[in-house]
């Protein structure tokens, strides 16, 4: 059992592991370090990473999450990820932060479930979705179906302001 800032430097540590390094992070000099072994991470510790991503410390989940965006999932890794986001009773921000990671290592599955997540019960899911579908330009009809409906029928503040940031990618032929 380790506290949280040990478990914190020990993720942001991890998230380095799969790249080359050539600078010591300390001191900053010349120190060719070789890129970790995704299938070594994935061995020693992939079972507690995807523990420390269900945490309830929202730094530490975000944490372990990006650090299993460094390697491959399982199917049944995958599957799992599919059902958290689906899950309107899980957090927001754990919700948006497996998005982030499906978009990373399967774009695909991203692809699907982003559109679903357009009607989601979440403002703040709805909205962060819209950005990240739109960024990886995706689902573009969507999306613009959600743009239009959140600014008629939104009555969520930050909802709106995400939404109003989106306005200048709608076509013209979308009714407000």
């Amino acid at each position: 059992q380790l506290d949280s800032t040990t478990k914190l430097q020990a993720l942001y540590a991890l998230q380095s592991w799969t790249d080359t390094s050539m600078l010591d992070p300390v001191d900053g000099r010349y120190f060719p370090v070789e890129q970790g072994s995704e299938a070594a991470l994935r061995d020693a510790i992939g079972p507690e990473l995807w523990k420390l991503a269900g945490s309830e410390d929202k730094k530490i989940s975000e944490l372990a999450i990006a650090v299993l965006g460094k390697s491959s999932p399982s199917e049944l890794e995958t599957q799992a990820v599919l059902q958290t986001i689906l899950d309107e009773s899980q957090s927001n921000s754990m919700r948006i932060g497996w998005l982030s990671w499906l978009q990373v290592v399967d774009s695909e599955q991203f692809a699907v479930i982003g559109p679903r997540l357009l009607a989601s019960s979440s403002p703040i899911v709805r909205s962060s979705t819209a950005a990240k579908l739109r960024r990886a330009s995706l689902a573009y009809d969507a999306v613009e179906t959600y743009l239009g409906k959140a600014l008629r029928e939104s009555t969520d503040t930050v909802e709106l302001q995400r939404v109003i940031e989106l306005v200048p990618t709608i076509s013209a032929k979308v009714d407000i």
